[in-house]
């Protein structure tokens, strides 16, 4: 799946989460995120 593979690369590039939080990283595979909406700033 495209999730997976997205998991696999950062944790690959990133294995422990220097430049990102690994519980970001855990999400990808999450089957149901808590999904935000973004609302742009003028």
């Amino acid at each position: 799946s495209d999730r997976l593979a997205k998991y696999e690369r950062y944790r690959r590039l990133d294995p422990d989460g220097r430049w990102g939080s690994i519980d970001q990283y855990e999400s990808i595979l999450d089957p149901a995120p808590n999904l935000v909406r973004w609302i742009e700033e003028e």
